[in-house]
């Protein structure tokens, strides 16, 4: 439960309370089972943070670092776990930093941890060393597009263990163990520890060896080939009788509503991904949920939008929240709402005399076709 914390906690409770467990590798698979799960819930998929690779991780990408990193050899850096805080860091740095000093073509990017403690040990061990930048924390995007154009990477994290492989990129694990024994058999990472004089040997000899490199950077990744969400889905369209699919509305509606840390919006990855779930299973037995806040009280155009997406099978839901929150329904927003719901009435009466027509639950009468409702009515 409390190794490594808070991750193995968090996959334990969510575990008490998931129906299904889609496994990345047969191991995490026996190892529910060890856990008591039912073995008719457990299916092998592979991890679907592979898969979001192939979206996030783009030729036209740029940034600042990564432009400056150009013409070396890139060491991505992360660093924060609580057990290796105070002296073990600060080995790690300074080997680090030995490697940057004895390698005139190697740069290091290091986005650095918010914890005070990592900052100040990483702010004491690298000052003043031209070729390692500190930055501030990245978005996955961001992250995914290091990884790209670096040449190996050095983390005690656990979910780079799986996702760098999936680039062609070595890992070096600055920590004793690893939640990732498949890796380790894999040959796709390679425990150093914390202790100096091994984290110098080994990022030496990936550095100087080329057939030690192409070993780890082309071996096979065992968490995935990328297929893992295609794989859910067809598990999904075979064994539920209905999917919920969350698009807030217009690209710009959405992206408000559900940016990536750095700001950037999410509408361009999941929509693609939503239509085709959506044209999968026949345009029935699923439906698209959006919401409507302070911000788009126009929602009959997120409707109209969602349509003309492709979906036949919409609910656009006000959304509840404290009232202090800036995108809170108001009640003088209510009349604005009222003749939002009779332009959609009119717009899906023209839909539907047009041979378009979507089901909208709002208006839906038939209990056996209204989701919600029928969900209430079964408890």
């Amino acid at each position: 439960m409390k190794s490594p914390y808070p991750e193995e906690f968090n996959r334990q409770a969510i575990g008490l309370t998931a129906s299904l467990h889609f496994a990345p590798t047969q191991k995490a698979a026996d190892a529910l089972l060890k856990e008591g799960k039912d073995p008719e819930q457990i299916f092998v998929t592979g991890n679907t943070g592979i898969d979001a690779l192939h979206y996030t991780v783009r030729n036209d990408f740029y940034h600042p670092e990564t432009e400056w990193a150009k013409g070396s050899r890139l060491i991505a850096v992360t660093a924060h776990r609580r057990e290796n805080l105070g002296e073990p860091m600060r080995d790690m740095f300074r080997a680090i930093r030995r490697i940057v000093e004895e390698f005139t073509d190697v740069k290091v990017i290091y986005p650095v941890h918010l914890n005070p403690q990592v900052r100040k040990i990483a702010d004491e061990e690298f000052g003043g060393c031209e070729r390692i930048h500190l930055i501030e924390p990245l978005d996955v995007v961001e992250f995914h597009n290091l990884m790209k154009a670096s040449y190996l990477i050095m983390t005690d994290s656990g979910g780079i263990q799986e996702e760098a492989p999936g680039l062609g990129k070595p890992v070096l694990v600055m920590r004793d163990t690893t939640e990732r024994p498949e890796a380790l058999e894999a040959g796709t990472v390679k425990l150093v520890g914390t202790d100096y004089d091994k984290i110098v040997s080994e990022v030496s000899a990936l550095l100087d060896d080329p057939m030690y490199y192409d070993r780890m950077s082309k071996a096979v990744n065992p968490y995935g080939d990328g297929k893992a969400c295609g794989r859910i889905m067809e598990f999904l369209n075979k064994e539920m009788s209905n999917v919920v699919l969350s698009i807030d509305g217009r690209k710009e509606v959405h992206d408000r509503m559900r940016p990536f840390r750095g700001g950037q919006g999410s509408y361009d990855l999941i929509v693609p991904k939503f239509q085709k779930l959506a044209e999968s299973r026949h345009q029935t037995n699923y439906y698209v949920r959006g919401t409507f806040t302070h911000n788009n009280l126009d929602f009959s155009e997120d409707v109209k939008h969602l349509a003309d997406l492709g979906f036949e099978q919409i609910s656009v839901e006000p959304v509840v929240t404290d009232p202090k929150e800036p995108y809170a329904l108001r009640p003088e927003d209510v009349p604005q709402l009222l003749e939002e719901y009779d332009k959609l009435a009119v717009e899906l009466l023209k839909r539907q005399k047009e041979g378009r027509g979507v089901n909208f639950f709002h208006f839906m009468i038939d209990l056996s076709g209204g989701l919600c409702v029928a969900k209430r009515l079964s408890g």
